[in-house]
């Protein structure tokens, strides 16, 4: 428990602008009972990060995840890191096992990660996208935007793996690396799925609020 304190103490050294709030008696007593127990220094370097991260919002982190957190091993979280690497906006994965693959994830693994309480593995769940002649965001990646357009309205569809409420709170502060391959390669499968749809994949520039400025030049994603 020291170690895992001292963990989120050095992550909040420095930091001034955490919301106005105070961690409930409740959930301190529930992470204290649960972190106790962590021997692992991975597992409780995500503890520590959970700790600081309620420190700096609280109610960010739910009593059901820290209940699925308490029970993760040391291979769900190995697992997770890497499927944090593919995550969406902290929110999906696609659902496409040549990307996952890719990234060595297997759809045993998936299936393990849907029993620790980290995402739904049905692979019936389905993501739909209105756009129109005037084109929009098919998928938010951050630093890249895929955008689609068609001559009449449509819905794109995408597969995906969605991360659990857990699995949404505990990727934020896990993080990934999302990288420009990774995120051609996804790229791909929404364009093949989708034949006729033109998509392009630009560069983010500038954002303000919901206003999103891309850079004119479209990145070549195909293969």
């Amino acid at each position: 428990m020291e170690t895992i304190i001292d963990g989120a103490y050095y992550s909040l050294k420095g930091i001034k602008d955490a919301k106005d709030g105070e961690i409930s008696r409740e959930w301190m007593h529930r992470f204290i009972d649960a972190a106790g127990d962590i021997s692992t220094e991975d597992l409780q370097t995500i503890w520590s990060k959970v700790l600081a991260g309620e420190v700096l919002d609280p109610e960010a982190f739910s009593l059901r995840t820290l209940e699925c957190l308490r029970n993760m091993d040391v291979r769900d979280a190995k697992l997770f890191e890497k499927l944090c690497d593919i995550a969406i906006s902290n929110k999906f994965v696609i659902n496409d096992m040549d990307v996952l693959e890719e990234k060595g994830l297997s759809y045993e693994s998936i299936l393990e990660l849907d029993e620790a309480g980290i995402i739904n593995s049905s692979g019936m769940i389905k993501r739909e996208i209105h756009i129109d002649s005037d084109g929009g965001i098919v998928i938010d990646f951050g630093s890249y935007v895929l955008i689609g357009k068609s001559e009449d309205e449509k819905v794109i569809i995408i597969n995906e793996f969605p991360l659990t409420l857990a699995g949404k709170e505990l990727s934020a502060i896990i993080g990934g690396n999302l990288d420009l391959d990774t995120i051609k390669s996804i790229c791909s499968v929404v364009s093949k799925r989708n034949r006729r749809t033109n998509f392009s994949l630009c560069e983010v520039e500038c954002r303000d609020g919901e206003i999103i400025t891309c850079s004119d030049e479209s990145i070549p994603f195909w293969s």
